[in-house]
């Protein structure tokens, strides 16, 4: 089974429709709702899914900042061997969620969603940010030995043991936990599944992502992950 991780900061307009949605799916045992810092009435949007299902739903009010640290919040609180993030923007669809989650079994394996080599909605995937991907997969290739992939898909599923494998540098530093959480589960040897996934426009809402000092950030982690990852490292 799969406790499933939503972090949501400002995503009030599409969040009743994602829980309800995720709610029916019978792999997946508990919702935590991690907020934090929303403007609209997201929060309340979260209370009022855990009293419309108080068996699955967590609202969880974030103590912390990051969507990175939302998603350990949630997990802290899990009670399931894996767990999957899910963005609260539904961008990812409900198929292509779903088509991940039946990969989920008894072996260990990190499962990951793919934009790139899927197919996008109009208006789903800005091109700076899509040239953005290309150019970070392609500095990861080395260090993975892996075909290329969308390093910053937000949806993901893996044991939840993975989080004692973290390097303590990246995570230090990383807010959305993407390269952390993928570098963990190759250093650690475990299998790495990539799946082409449909990537819908957002139906509510704006990112909250700040691009570009967000990209110096994945560059300088990048940086930290050759210095890990470096056979000559001290």
């Amino acid at each position: 089974m799969i406790s499933c991780i939503i972090p949501a900061c400002n995503e009030a307009g599409q969040l009743a429709k994602l829980i309800n949605q995720v709610n029916e799916i019978e792999k997946i045992s508990e919702i935590f709702i991690v907020e934090g810092g929303s403007k609209d009435n997201t929060w309340q949007v979260a209370i009022q899914m855990q009293e419309n299902y108080p068996k699955k739903v967590h609202a969880i009010k974030q103590s912390g900042r990051g969507k990175f640290n939302a998603v350990l919040e949630g997990a802290a609180a899990s009670n399931e061997k894996f767990i999957m993030i899910w963005d609260a923007d539904a961008t990812v669809s409900l198929k292509s969620s779903l088509e991940l989650i039946e990969l989920v079994g008894q072996q260990d394996l990190f499962i990951m969603g793919d934009r790139l080599k899927g197919e996008n909605e109009k208006k789903s995937f800005r091109i700076l940010n899509k040239l953005g991907n290309y150019f970070f997969s392609i500095l990861w290739l080395p260090i993975l030995n892996f075909k290329l992939m969308d390093l910053f898909c937000g949806t993901k599923i893996f044991p939840k043991s993975l989080i004692q494998e973290f390097n303590q540098k990246l995570k230090s530093i990383d807010n959305y936990g993407d390269l952390t959480l993928i570098f963990a589960a190759k250093t650690s040897g475990m299998q790495i599944v990539s799946k082409p996934v449909e990537y819908l426009a957002r139906a509510y809402g704006t990112t909250n992502m700040m691009r570009w000092a967000t990209a110096r950030r994945f560059l300088k982690i990048t940086f930290l992950a050759y210095k890990a990852n470096s056979p000559n490292k001290s």
